[in-house]
């Protein structure tokens, strides 16, 4: 089964676009916001109980990012459905506000760019090929 590798970017500090101060949650604190979190939300859209089929892609992708911590290994048919969602969002209001998604472009650059080999295999392929 091939898959895909997501390097997991730092947590990136969310702000009001107009007012430009941090963002806070419901207790009223300001904390930056987790990638596992925003995967979190992303999975909120009504795309993941479609089928049975997105079911189970929503709970695997869901439990690799709470475990995961630096690069991310999902099933590359999981990680398409993830792909295709960053990549066409629809659907209305589901996880994110447009306002803020400027912000959380890191986040979905990691989903869009994730790799093909796992880090170490890549640089290893690289030394080699020198």
């Amino acid at each position: 089964m091939p898959f895909r590798y997501v390097i997991v970017p730092d947590p990136i500090m969310l702000h009001d676009p107009v007012t430009k101060e941090p963002l806070k949650d419901e207790k009223g604190e300001s904390k930056p916001q987790k990638f596992s979190e925003f995967i979190g939300k992303l999975l909120f859209h009504p795309k993941w109980a479609e089928n049975y089929k997105n079911i189970k892609s929503a709970r695997a992708i869901d439990k690799e990012f709470a475990n995961g911590a630096g690069v991310v290994q999902l099933a590359e048919e999981d990680w398409k459905k993830l792909h295709d969602l960053v990549e066409n969002p629809s659907g209305g209001q589901y996880g994110y506000h447009a306002a803020v998604m400027p912000q959380l472009l890191p986040f979905l650059d990691a989903i869009m760019e994730a790799k093909d080999s796992a880090p170490a295999e890549e640089k290893a392929a690289e030394a080699i090929k020198e």
